[in-house]
């Protein structure tokens, strides 16, 4: 127990090799911080501590946080045929089960492919990254492979992480042959900005 601190000291770190990104004195006047200098997709380690200096007993830490920054938007155009990869791609999200990478079903002769198994307890799900381009614009194309009456949805999100923000583009969408690779790039949609 002690007086009230009027300046505290913020320390910005990356978690991967503890490099320290910023350190600086803030004055207890600015409640609303910028920190400044973070780079896409990387985890930081924040600390707060409050300046004691003026009692005589330095420092004392408040409190300590750690985050990811987003990903930086993907530049177009942009294509992803999953060659060489064996696990989701830097950047994506998926449901916690039913999305992994597999190269049994390829389209062509080479390659992989993503499975997803799911139902109606165990939906799932895979979210690319942000695309840098505005959705009035947008093309979307993708193969499927899938036994024939299979259904699945396409969704556009201007947040990867908030799926209620999602606009259905297809929706149970049905496949018509068995274990054939389906081209959806036939449904063109374009969005109408609004």
């Amino acid at each position: 127990v002690g007086d009230k601190s009027e300046s505290f000291f913020l320390t910005v770190k990356k978690v991967a090799d503890g490099s320290v990104v910023s350190s600086e004195k803030i004055d207890a006047p600015d409640l609303i911080y910028t920190i400044k200098k973070l780079k896409p997709n990387t985890e930081y380690e924040v600390t707060l501590s409050a300046d004691c200096s003026g009692t005589g007993h330095g420092e004392s830490e408040i409190a300590k946080i750690t985050f990811t920054t987003l990903c930086a938007s993907q530049s177009m155009p942009y294509a992803i045929n999953f060659n060489g990869i064996s696990s989701i791609p830097e950047c994506w999200f998926a449901s916690e089960s039913g999305v992994t990478i597999q190269g049994s079903v390829k389209y062509g002769k080479e390659g992989s492919a993503v499975k997803m198994t799911s139902s109606s307890q165990n939906p799932a799900y895979l979210v690319s990254r942000k695309l840098a381009l505005a959705a009035n614009t947008m093309q979307i194309s993708m193969n499927v492979y899938a036994q024939k009456g299979t259904k699945f949805s396409i969704l556009l999100t201007p947040d990867p992480l908030d799926l209620s923000q999602a606009v259905m583009l297809w929706d149970n969408q049905e496949i018509l042959q068995n274990n054939e690779w389906y081209n959806f790039g036939e449904l063109q949609r374009y969005l109408v900005s609004g």
